[in-house]
């Protein structure tokens, strides 16, 4: 199995990871995870999407209640992947700041 590993820098603040399992040319198994800085410098997840605890779904960590929002079983991991890549490019300025407004306190957002 194949693992591919990428960080991405989304802002002087802001980065995200991606790790994707891929066996025989198809994705199995996959992590998409954006990242901002606490008000002491530590790194804080704000939305991660991933194959943990059962089928791939988003992880809302910058909801209060912290919720999470499940895929279609029917997708397959390609288009889950490049769907949540889509949301994480239009969505990562708004999750960061309602993270911030929710988690952090003191902190900045852009």
């Amino acid at each position: 199995m194949k693992r591919v590993r990428n960080w991405k820098r989304l802002d002087d603040e802001t980065k995200s990871y991606s790790e994707l399992s891929i066996e025989k040319g198809k994705i199995v198994d996959l992590a998409l995870v954006a990242y901002c800085y606490d008000e002491f410098g530590g790194e804080r997840q704000f939305v991660r999407w991933d194959c943990a605890h059962g089928g791939f779904h988003k992880d809302k960590l910058y909801e209060k209640r912290q919720g999470k929002e499940e895929y279609p079983e029917s997708m397959s991991l390609e288009d889950k992947y490049d769907e949540a890549s889509r949301d994480l490019e239009n969505g990562w300025r708004h999750y960061k700041k309602l993270f911030i407004l929710n988690h952090i306190k003191g902190g900045k957002h852009g």
